[in-house]
């Protein structure tokens, strides 16, 4: 007997920042305790290029994380570079998606 298996699309999927934002409040940290974990420079009154950049994928959908800025996400967070990369990925693939629905039912 065959079973077909379907792809699961899943509801709905949360952009990176968002994630990023509640790691930040559950470890009590603001964007200079997140830069100078990212390698930044906490005597600098702006945040670390790497976090800059961050920022910059956040705002444009059509951009997407660097693998520097995965490495230094990781090295903050304490986790895997691929957890970053893959949350990224994931968020895009599904607005992609989302966004060809809501123009096919236009």
């Amino acid at each position: 007997m065959k079973y077909e298996t379907k792809k699961m699309i899943p509801a709905e999927v949360f952009p990176l920042w968002s994630y990023i934002h509640e790691e930040m409040l559950d470890r009590g940290w603001d964007k200079r305790d997140l830069a100078v974990r990212m390698g930044g420079d906490a005597r600098e009154q702006s945040i670390s290029l790497h976090t800059l950049e961050f920022i910059e994928v956040v705002r444009n959908p059509d951009c997407s994380i660097g693998e520097e800025t995965a490495m230094r996400l990781a090295r903050a967070f304490g986790v895997s570079k691929e957890l970053f990369i893959n949350l990224d990925n994931s968020y895009r693939v599904w607005r992609r998606t989302r966004d060809k629905k809501a123009k096919a039912s236009r």
